[in-house]
């Protein structure tokens, strides 16, 4: 199973979005880990709305302190799942992640961590502003030689947003 930890705050019905991006991934083994960062009330009842609903596939946790690193730690602590898998408020997810990324982390033995690239996307979801490949954190990574990848101990196979890539920490 994989755990989906999402902190929440004031994203308001954005984590309706997040949530129901959730709900349409192709792994249907999963659990859904909200985490009440001291959230707005409308972004509250968006939450308190999908628990109602599915009791038995979300829970709400409640994190005082704030900020995400005490949010998604709380998450962790949580977790019932084999697998963790973070999810921001105001994101969501192409409906193969879950599944590519657990594939990726299981046929792949010495990997520690699955990341996926990200589309930056319009409001409304329709538009792709910027592309994952203009716009990697690890693109700096990418484009160092074999060499110094493997030194580093870092594969970066080429993989579409959100899939899994993996990254090597042995």
């Amino acid at each position: 199973m994989i755990s989906v930890v999402i902190p929440f705050f004031r994203s308001g019905e954005l984590l309706g979005e997040a949530i129901e991006s959730v709900f349409n991934q192709t792994e249907k083994d999963w659990e859904l880990i909200l985490v009440d960062n001291n959230a707005s009330d409308e972004t509250r009842l968006v939450a308190e709305k999908y628990l109602k609903k599915n009791p038995g596939r979300i829970r709400v946790v409640h994190e005082p302190r704030q900020g995400n690193a005490f949010a998604r730690n709380l998450g962790i602590t949580c977790a019932q799942g084999d697998f963790i898998a973070f999810l921001d408020d105001d994101d969501i997810m192409y409906p193969d992640r879950l599944k590519l990324q657990k594939s990726a982390l299981k046929n792949e033995s010495h990997a520690s961590l699955v990341y996926g690239i990200i589309d930056r996307v319009s409001q409304d979801n329709k538009k792709v502003l910027l592309s994952c490949v203009d716009f990697s954190p690890f693109k700096h990574f990418i484009e160092c030689s074999s060499e110094v990848q493997k030194k580093i101990r870092l594969n970066f196979p080429d993989v579409p947003p959100s899939t899994g890539q993996v990254l090597n920490m042995l």
